[in-house]
């Protein structure tokens, strides 16, 4: 692991935190979750299945999410699931009264599946905002684009509006005549 030994040493539970880091080639990005620590104390984790050529995380461009030690500077968050507290820190002027907090608890906004034998025909999707999906990419292991979109062949999707979703918006996969896309 990348992290000091000292670094790590000051985590007491970083159990369902998350590494995000570069391809060591830097053209892809890799997750892993944090599983915890073992006997030595040094981290374990599992994940770095999003991209197609396998290889080990950036040596330098890496960084920890979810670790309540880190959590030090406005705007970040950690996210306590064994006791379900939310820990934030504001960023300055905030006014913690009166925020609005908004939480994604949805994994696909709109799906539709069909079969070869009866597929999903006729669907237009007009003036819509797609927005606030959680998150996906430990989930997704896709051999052929390992992502985290989602599937949506053969519809239309006419003047949408895309804002705050993680990673990728849309994917189109299999069967695609007819498929119109347009802002």
């Amino acid at each position: 692991m990348r992290f000091s030994p000292e670094r790590v040493r000051r985590w007491s539970d970083p159990l369902g935190g998350y590494i995000h880091a570069l391809h060591e080639f830097l053209w892809g990005s890799l997750h892993y979750e944090i599983t915890g620590k073992d006997a030595s104390g040094d981290l374990t984790y599992e994940g770095g299945w999003q991209t197609n050529r396998p290889a080990p995380m950036h040596k330098q461009y890496l960084y920890v999410e979810n670790i309540f030690e880190e959590l030090d500077s406005p705007g970040e968050w950690f996210l306590d699931k064994k006791r379900h507290i939310l820990y934030f820190y504001p960023p300055p002027g905030l006014d913690l009264k009166n925020a609005v907090v908004e939480v994604a608890r949805l994994k696909h906004l709109v799906e539709a599946r069909g079969t070869a034998e009866s597929p999903v025909r006729w669907i237009e999707l007009r003036n819509f905002t797609f927005r606030h999906t959680r998150r996906t990419f430990m989930e997704t292991r896709e051999p052929l684009l390992r992502s985290d979109w989602r599937i949506l062949p053969r519809r239309r999707v006419v003047s949408c509006g895309y804002g705050r979703l993680p990673r990728r918006e849309l994917h189109v996969r299999s069967a695609r005549r007819q498929l119109h896309l347009r802002q």
